[in-house]
């Protein structure tokens, strides 16, 4: 067996006493400062986060309006750029093109930029429509409604500018939901018509000096925004057309739609048109000319003769089949230039 006394602890050495309390040299560890710490360092990557996410937002709307721009300036038909001579790509091996981005090939195809709005009430809600069609092409640029709201301003001018300034100095324009900015903007700039006005407008509506196709789309835009079904709206274009073009279709078959009745008064009164004008051209005929014309006062009797009686009927015809003048008889003559009725009318 071992021996107990070789298990027995050294007498020249103490066995290690647990440690009551900690060493006075170490800091006292407080764990409440480092959840502060923590949460402090949190919050402020969260907003230097925020702050890269708004900076990435500015330079691609800045790279929007630049790619605008440079649309705007340089014209579209430029010829290519020609490729270096073979001679400078010797010993150079060309490296593969490389596919653009599809940012860059949905610039490409993107809207044009709005045309600024001076506060026009009838151009109100197409100008959003436009502004609308750029955030649909760019979303990644138009993330947040303060970037919306910022582009239609940015696209302001005359008294819709001076609206926004008011605006903003009143209240924060730009912390705002874009559907509130969208509602205050159309209840300021764009009057919509009622129901009841957009009907007594449709029933006012005449043709007039307007071609079927003008007109047309003037009734098509009313028609749009109304309410009446498919049949009040062919009835009411046949009132509204011209007396003549409507006795044009009362001689053909009724269309069956709406479409179909305009484009057969395009037709018709297409064809009127063409032929009016077809009237009011003048027409020049050709002038008849006789090989040998005689002249009017030898086709007649002749000319009373001084001094002479008329020539009988027989030495008339005589002279004329000859040629003759009826005055003195001659060949190479006539009656208007002959020598002896001048010299006779002078004598008188």
């Amino acid at each position: 067996r071992p021996h107990l006394h070789s298990l027995a602890p050294d007498p020249g050495t103490s066995p290690p006493q647990p440690s009551s309390q900690s060493d006075p040299a170490e800091p006292p560890h407080n764990t409440s400062l480092d959840h502060a710490l923590i949460a402090r360092h949190d919050s402020m990557l969260n907003a230097l986060v925020d702050q890269q996410r708004s900076t990435n937002q500015r330079l691609e709307q800045l790279s929007d309006i630049l790619t605008a721009l440079h649309q705007r300036i340089v014209p579209a038909d430029l010829p290519p750029v020609a490729a270096p001579p073979a001679s400078f790509q010797t010993g150079v091996s060309a490296a593969p093109e490389r596919a653009p981005p599809a940012s860059a090939r949905l610039r490409e195809v993107s809207p044009p930029m709005p045309e600024p709005y001076t506060g026009e009430i009838d151009r109100c809600r197409g100008f959003l429509l436009q502004c609308s069609l750029v955030f649909s092409s760019s979303p990644q640029s138009f993330q947040t409604d303060g970037a919306k709201i910022s582009f239609v301003v940015g696209n302001l001018r005359g008294r819709a500018l001076k609206w926004a300034e008011a605006r903003s100095a009143q209240h924060n324009l730009f912390h705002r939901t874009y559907d509130s900015f969208v509602l205050e903007f159309t209840q300021t700039f764009g009057y919509s018509e009622s129901p009841a006005d957009i009907s007594r407008s449709l029933l006012s509506l005449k043709q007039g000096n307007q071609s079927v196709a003008d007109f047309a789309i003037d009734f098509r835009t009313l028609a749009a925004a109304s309410t009446w079904n498919a049949g009040a709206l062919t009835g009411a274009f046949l009132q509204a057309l011209n007396e003549d073009l409507k006795d044009e279709l009362a001689l053909r078959d009724e269309p069956g739609s709406l479409e179909e009745l305009v484009a057969l008064a395009i037709r018709i009164d297409n064809r009127i048109r063409d032929r009016a004008r077809a009237k009011k051209e003048p027409s020049f005929a050709p002038r008849r000319t006789d090989f040998n014309p005689i002249p009017a006062n030898q086709t007649g009797e002749e000319p009373m003769q001084i001094g002479r009686t008329r020539l009988p009927p027989e030495e008339r015809q005589r002279r004329l089949r000859s040629g003759a003048c009826l005055y003195c008889g001659q060949v190479g003559h006539y009656v208007a230039n002959c020598p002896s009725l001048l010299k006779a009318r002078a004598r008188h």
